[in-house]
């Protein structure tokens, strides 16, 4: 409790700073909202220059249309007529009148589309007219931050995801996550449109980078926050704005690919978009990891980490718009194939109190998965009162993994053997010296196949009563049919004795998750808003496991069976003493209170809001086991708070957040039980009946500038978080016979805090040269139970590792002109771990390098990538590499840009090494991937549609 008072009064410090500055309240009234529409195609526009006058066409205020939210006023909350003009050129003038009445507690009102029609004697010319001036790379209008991506210097046959690397102040990761200015990107949207939602990848990968006229970041209301006037349900989105002449077009590339080492990629993507209807249809085949692209700048070691992948996708989108925008229609089919191959090695040192384990083990695994899916979201609302969504999304998956494991485990080292010395030839011929340091040798081969099934269906209603209050509902049913068989033969084995098992699990699993909730929200003029609510939630989790152990049947055993095949009296080699059956039923209550104020500025807003939940949660399971069969209940209560402050102003371009919360983490149920699984003799799993529910508060702060002079941008983001009974395993270890016990315990004392500041600016006046730069420091203090095999008394263990990570990213891009970009860089990271047997480890890891952007006589361009890159250790010599990784690809297009040859090679000098240094509390672990191997490869592109 204590700490939640710290962290308030730091919000209160916080907010207080930020409150003094000189923007210039607003009288307390009411908002008026509106759309401006074309008449003739019925879509909202942009743009539109909208005027506020009284009954005698006198002026009050003006503004623009922004995107798709719109146009809204903020006026005195009287009764009181208006009128509105809308213009824009090329377009006749029209009026709306419109009178405010019927106040009560309104606090915003949603005034009837305007609509306004196409001047048809307007022609605009420019004759003999040529404007060449230097290409903006962005600006900021209002709050919003835009690029003209015309000003980049992008190959043929690149897509949005190549645009959107060499974005001022924008970082993009590997998984599709966008950074601008240290804020991550909620959405990516598409003419302000949601694209694939919460799919970054399809659009950054498949969308051809000439239909991209300008990229937009900033906050969107979503369409249920347009209608409750909720400015804390915004979304920071990136929204890419298509040239007019794809707006209503068809647009589409063929793709194919051969390479050296058997690579291979073929693509195809369609965009047909109209003013109520875009559809998109893309399928991705390949055996490159997805790795499409070679000039990203970002080729690491650890870039290609899932081994060698071959990928079938295809997508598919169908997106409606009714009349006016009054509903909304989504739909989306996917399906995927994946055929993944992968090998590891990994070498580990643990560390014991009084001595150390030191573990070599290598993997064979593959994974065939197949995957469809289907997802429809449907909404409507009108201008005065209701509004409604419903979605259901349906998934079937189908997967078969094969695995090998192999892993020898040793007490101490041989002679002069260090830690790097330990990889697969020792376990291929394991001699009399290594067998007598031995606790124990494994091999585990397995096979799995698994059946999902998966069906989401949710419903919502929102009332806004004449008096300007909501009512709010909703329903949902989540259900998950799961159905695993799993086979492994396993060994274990040491000098003294051995343990053969041919096993067969198979597993079922059931969940059915219903809830409900129900809101009811006071709004007052005075921008205060009162939330009063209440949730249901009950879940119901079946888990069905079976064990069966096939050696028991010698005869069968004798005819030394191939795996995935079953005895015919399989059902009498159960294992009891591994057969287990829960059935677990939670029910949440969940009463709270949210209070909400909001202070309009002449150029933004700020708003707190607090959220108070009160959640009571009754759970029971049924737990059978052998012997055991019980039934336990458990109650919990707990309040996961969350306070809120932002400010966002338009003219200063700022933004800033403060966020306070509280989380819960429920402990396992199963550890009531005080169970015993020895499924896996070598790492025996206990409960814990003393364990404790686990509190993670936190605080977090963000805050963003921009000012137009050298085209500056900063951003700052402070965290900090501190876990009371954070739930962690503690091992014991018996030397004899080289099997870990595990239970999870309650500890305290753990907490981190995370520093991040961004910069980056124009140093010439010409605008030819940034500086973009990036500086991030986090710090971790954990405690954790040592390893131990003497001390009965855990908690005795207790020891304390705190780590000092230092992050620096600098780069200098640098464009001569159009045709020139070069961008040199450099990341340094420094890792300084102490605490326990730990003593000081000190870790560098350098990469320094750069991008380039040609575009060469005859039309060809060429795009590079070098780095260099180098780790070191103080720990152990395994660590320390140096690596030259290089990549390019030169692209010519032909057919008036129709036809584009490209070729690219990926790793060049074959440097790649996908290799892993992982300190933790308990030692150290070096781990090896397989990567995809250097290639070279010729690409056949085409474009579909306009060009």
């Amino acid at each position: 409790m204590k700490t939640l008072y710290i962290f308030i009064f730091s919000l209160i410090f916080c907010a207080q700073i930020v409150e003094a500055q000189n923007s210039k309240k607003k009288d307390k009234g009411i908002y008026l909202f509106g759309q401006v529409m074309d008449s003739f195609r019925r879509i909202s526009l942009s743009d539109i220059s909208v005027i506020l006058m009284n009954e005698d066409s006198v002026v009050i205020d003006s503004t623009q249309t922004k995107n798709e939210d719109g146009y809204s006023f903020y006026v005195p909350a009287v009764r009181r007529k208006y009128i509105v003009k809308a213009s824009a050129e090329g377009f006749d003038d029209e009026y709306l009148k419109y009178e405010v009445k019927g106040l009560s507690r309104n606090t915003y009102f949603n005034l009837p589309n305007i609509y306004i029609h196409k001047n048809v004697s307007y022609d605009k010319t420019l004759d003999d007219v040529v404007v060449k001036a230097s290409k903006v790379q962005f600006v900021w209008k209002g709050d919003t931050l835009v690029y003209n991506a015309d000003a980049f210097n992008i190959p043929e046959g690149s897509m949005l995801e190549d645009i959107i690397k060499q974005l001022p102040g924008v970082e993009l990761k590997k998984n599709g996550e966008i950074i601008v200015n240290g804020r991550k990107i909620d959405f990516l949207t598409l003419n302000g449109k949601d694209f694939f939602k919460g799919k970054n990848e399809l659009i950054l990968k498949n969308l051809p980078y000439y239909t991209v006229k300008n990229i937009k970041v900033y906050d969107k209301q979503t369409r249920l926050g347009e209608f409750l006037d909720d400015n804390s349900s915004k979304d920071y989105v990136m929204d890419v704005v298509l040239k007019k002449k794809y707006s209503n077009s068809f647009v589409g590339n063929v793709e194919g690919a051969l390479g050296t080492n058997d690579r291979w990629m073929t693509r195809l993507f369609g965009l047909s978009l109209s003013d109520k209807m875009r559809i998109t249809s893309f399928a991705n085949m390949n055996n490159v990891n997805n790795n499409s692209t070679t000039s990203d700048g970002d080729w690491s070691n650890n870039s290609s980490k899932d081994g060698l992948k071959k990928s079938k996708n295809f997508n598919f989108e169908i997106m409606n718009n009714g009349e006016d925008n009054c509903w909304e229609n989504k739909l989306e089919l996917s399906v995927n194939i994946v055929d993944k191959i992968n090998e590891s090695v990994t070498s580990s040192k643990f560390l014991f109190p009084d001595y150390d384990v030191y573990s070599i083990g290598e993997c064979w695994q593959r994974n065939k998965s197949n995957f469809i899916s289907a997802y429809n979201v449907f909404n409507t609302s009108t201008e005065k009162s209701l509004f409604f969504y419903s979605g259901i999304q349906v998934d079937i998956k189908k997967q078969e993994k094969n695995s090998n494991d192999k892993s020898v485990r040793f007490n101490s080292l041989m002679g002069n053997d260090t830690l790097c010395q330990l990889n697969t030839d020792t376990l291929l011929n394991i001699n009399s010296s290594y067998q007598n340091l031995m606790d124990n040798m494994s091999q585990d081969n397995t096979k799995s196949d698994v059946q999902t099934q998966f069906l989401w269906t949710c419903n919502g209603l929102i009332y806004k009563c004449p008096w300007g209050d909501i009512i709010y509902s909703e329903m949902s049913v989540h259900a998950d049919k799961t159905k695993t068989d799993n086979y492994s033969h396993f060994f274990l084995g040491n000098i003294n004795n051995s343990d053969y098992r041919n096993r067969y699990d198979p597993n079922d699993y059931k969940e059915i998750d219903l809830s409900s909730k129900m809101e009811y929200e006071m709004r007052f003029r005075s921008g205060f808003k009162i939330t009063m609510g209440y949730d249901y939630n009950q879940k119901s989790q079946i888990t069905d496991r079976d064990a069966y152990r096939f050696e028991k049947d010698l005869a069968w055993q004798e005819l030394y069976p191939q795996i995935g095949l079953r005895p015919d009296n399989y059902s009498s080699l159960l294992d009891e003493d591994n057969t287990v059956y829960t059935n677990h039923l939670m029910k949440t209550h969940n009463a709270r209170v949210r209070f909400y104020y909001e202070i309009p500025y002449t150029d933004g807003y700020s708003f707190w809001a607090c959220n108070i939940p009160l959640s009571i949660a009754h759970e029971r399971e049924r737990y059978r086991r052998n012997a055991v069969d019980t039934l336990v209940h458990r109650y919990s209560s707990y309040c996961d708070a969350e306070i809120k402050y932002v400010v966002n102003h338009k003219d200063t371009k700022s933004y800033f957040h403060v966020i306070a919360n509280t989380n819960t983490t429920m402990a396992d149920m199963d550890n009531l039980i005080g169970y015993k699984d020895m499924y896996n003799p070598t790492r025996i799993k206990i409960g814990n009946k003393k364990i404790k529910n686990s509190h993670l508060y936190k605080l977090n702060i963000h805050a963003t500038k921009g000012w137009t002079a050298k085209n500056l941008m900063t951003g700052l983001f402070i965290e900090g978080g501190i876990t009371s009974n954070k739930i962690t395993p503690t091992f014991t270890y018996n030397q004899a016979t080289g099997t870990y016990t595990i239970q999870d315990v309650n500890v305290n004392g753990n907490w981190y805090s995370l520093l991040q500041h961004s910069i980056n600016f124009d140093l010439t006046n010409s605008r030819k040269l940034r500086l973009e730069n990036v500086l991030d420091y986090k710090h971790s203090n954990i405690i954790y139970y040592g390893l131990d095999s003497e001390t009965s008394n855990i908690e005795s263990c207790a020891k304390e590792m705190r780590s000092d990570i230092y992050s620096e990213s600098l780069s200098f891009p640098y464009r001569l002109n159009d045709l020139f970009r070069i961008t040199p860089s450099l990341h340094l990271t420094y890792e300084h771990v102490r605490g326990a047997k730990l003593e000081k480890v000190n870790n560098y890891f350098l990469d320094y390098g750069f991008t380039l952007d040609w575009t060469l006589p005859l039309k060809a361009h060429l795009s590079a990538d070098a780095k260099m890159h180098h780790m070191h250790s103080s720990e152990s010599s395994m660590i320390n590499d140096n690596s030259l990784i290089c990549n390019l690809s030169l692209v010519r297009s032909f057919l008036h840009d129709k036809l584009t040859l490209k070729f690219s090679a990926v790793d060049i000098f074959n440097e790649i090494n996908n290799s892993v240094w992982n300190i933790s509390a308990e030692g150290y672990t070096y781990k090896w991937d397989m990567s995809t191997p250097r290639y070279a490869m010729f690409h056949l592109i085409y474009k579909l549609g306009k060009k």
